[in-house]
């Protein structure tokens, strides 16, 4: 069986053709410098180095010859061993890893804390907002209704779990060589385009955030309560505990005395 996509491309009626199976195998004839997705052939049989020489792939075996720093909860899959994922017809792995693992990573990293961040500054907006109605003797704000609050804490729960689950894959795969990870920002660039994207969206949401705290500041809302009760709005507790978010007291205004020292005369 030949696979077109991933044989090298001979031109002239004089050309060595190989035929390869789905994961690359061939009968060897010569020793051609490249072969099997146009990579480099190893010294050691039916071998290829992916990656630079990052991990071993041997065509017999149809795996690699070592585990995949990205498994088994990254975008190496739950099999750490397997080769294009078990599907080397629509796939090909140029790295060892995935073409588009470190653009991949930090998009989930990214979105993720876009989340997180947008779920936290509504609780801390409506808990500020409420403060300063009660200080200035206003009427209270309602309440968000249940169906929002709940949904909030879902964005945030999702968000905090995507962060997680992403951030050592994201870091993991900005350790690979800088020529691999600008390839793999080349062939994912519309990836690459939402991670921008996310980026932009979190400078937004940190720069409202600013307004709030400030916001707050200047009404003397403390902000170590502020923190907590946006994270136990945010997180859903308030809602599973059947709670309205927290209206806080401001901190007593402090008063500078200055003694003037008694004049001569």
């Amino acid at each position: 069986m030949q696979t077109y996509q991933q044989a090298p491309v001979h031109t002239g009626n004089d050309a060595l053709l190989r035929a390869y199976t789905p994961y690359g195998y061939h009968v060897v004839r010569g020793r051609p410098l490249l072969a099997f997705a146009g990579e480099a052939v190893a010294q050691a049989p039916h071998c290829y180095l992916l990656g630079n020489g990052k991990r071993g792939y041997h065509t017999v075996q149809m795996r690699f010859l070592s585990p995949d720093a990205f498994s088994p909860f990254g975008r190496g899959g739950l099999n750490a061993y397997a080769y294009c994922t078990g599907d080397p017809i629509n796939h090909v792995d140029r790295d060892g890893h995935s073409p588009t693992r470190a653009v991949g990573q930090a998009t989930g990293l990214v979105w993720g804390t876009v989340g997180m961040l947008s779920s936290l500054n509504k609780a801390s907006k409506a808990i500020v907002k409420r403060s300063i109605a009660k200080a200035e003797g206003r009427p209270i704000p309602k309440e968000f209704d249940d169906a929002s609050r709940t949904n909030n804490a879902m964005i945030f729960i999702g968000g905090l779990a995507g962060t997680v689950i992403k951030a050592p894959g994201a870091a993991l795969a900005l350790s690979a060589p800088f020529e691999s990870i600008g390839a793999e920002l080349v062939a994912g660039a519309g990836i690459g385009a939402a991670s921008f994207a996310g980026v932009g969206k979190i400078r937004q949401l940190l720069t409202d955030m600013r307004s709030t705290y400030l916001q707050a500041r200047l009404n003397r809302l403390p902000f170590g309560e502020l923190a907590i009760e946006s994270i136990k709005e945010a997180t859903g507790w308030n809602r599973i505990r059947g709670q309205e978010s927290a209206i806080l007291e401001p901190l007593p205004e402090k008063v500078l005395l200055v003694r003037l020292p008694a004049g001569r005369g």
